[in-house]
């Protein structure tokens, strides 16, 4: 096997040492066979507030590395000869990749319509309803916990229970009040995370739960908790626009990207076709 030989040339005087920035460009650090690092090629930010002694241990570790480097490499080269044209296929194969794809991102940048509206996700969830089927079941729901402390309890009771927006609108204004509250029930939710957020049912069974329009309470030591389920879609139904309505706008940004990326290659060929510039025999 063949033995290396390396020749390191780091030279620093006491200068070097007080001040690596003021080191010339051109000034060899090392060598590996015919392969020579300069100090204009190592790239690390001297400040002038480090430690002379640190600028030191950061540039000798720099420069073992590119050693390190260049020896594989030379290594790997000399050993792997019989593999040369399948690894230039495959440097060409990253390089087309590259190119292509940060030029395809630049166009997507520059030409993508991003601007989704209401009538959009309408169109494309009626378009794509079977594709929406739900893996578990969805709840809306309001949920209060009424601690002891509160001496009208009964009133904040009769608050949640009312049927009337302006009950609802008092209970809102009086929530500081409250253990817990959760009145975003315009949200669908796992039974999970419902459970998580309704705390005071967390060992209710989900099949007594998922009693539509109900409203359950339950006492104990800690006080009043009343859950009042608005609203549940079951497995397999499904799901509710507005609980997948981010996703939409991720599959119509996708969709509209992929047919701009189809456009511009499609232009590309006519536009090189009507300039000659490529003939298929």
């Amino acid at each position: 096997m063949r033995i290396f030989l390396i020749i390191i040339s780091i030279i620093f005087t006491s200068c070097d040492f007080l001040n690596l920035n003021k080191l010339q460009s051109d000034k060899p650090l090392a060598r590996v066979f015919d392969s020579y690092l300069y100090m204009g090629d190592v790239n690390i930010n001297f400040s002038d507030n480090i430690d002379p002694k640190d600028s030191i241990v950061l540039l000798n570790s720099y420069v073992n590395i590119w050693v390190k480097n260049k020896l594989m490499m030379y290594k790997s080269q000399e050993n792997l000869t019989n593999r040369e044209g399948e690894f230039h296929k495959l440097i060409e194969d990253y390089k087309y990749s590259l190119y292509v794809n940060a030029y395809k991102e630049m166009a997507v940048k520059q030409h993508l319509d991003t601007l989704i509206n209401d009538s959009d996700i309408d169109e494309y969830y009626l378009n794509n309803k079977s594709n929406f089927k739900l893996n578990e079941d969805l709840f809306r729901f309001s949920y209060i916990h009424i601690g002891h402390e509160v001496s009208n309890d009964q009133y904040f009771v009769d608050l949640f229970t009312s049927p009337n927006k302006s009950d609802r609108d008092t209970l809102v204004e009086l929530e500081l009040e409250l253990k817990a509250t959760h009145f975003n029930d315009s949200v669908w939710y796992g039974f999970a995370h419902m459970k998580n957020i309704a705390y005071g049912f967390s060992k209710y069974n989900k099949g007594y739960l998922k009693r539509n329009k109900h409203v359950f309470t339950r006492k104990d030591s800690l006080g009043i908790f009343l859950l009042k389920i608005n609203e549940v879609v079951e497995r397999n139904k499904i799901s509710p626009q507005k609980h997948i309505s981010s996703t939409i706008k991720m599959m119509i940004l996708h969709k509209r990207k992929i047919e701009l990326i189809k456009k511009i290659e499609q232009t590309l060929i006519d536009d090189a076709k009507k300039k000659k510039q490529f003939e298929i025999y």
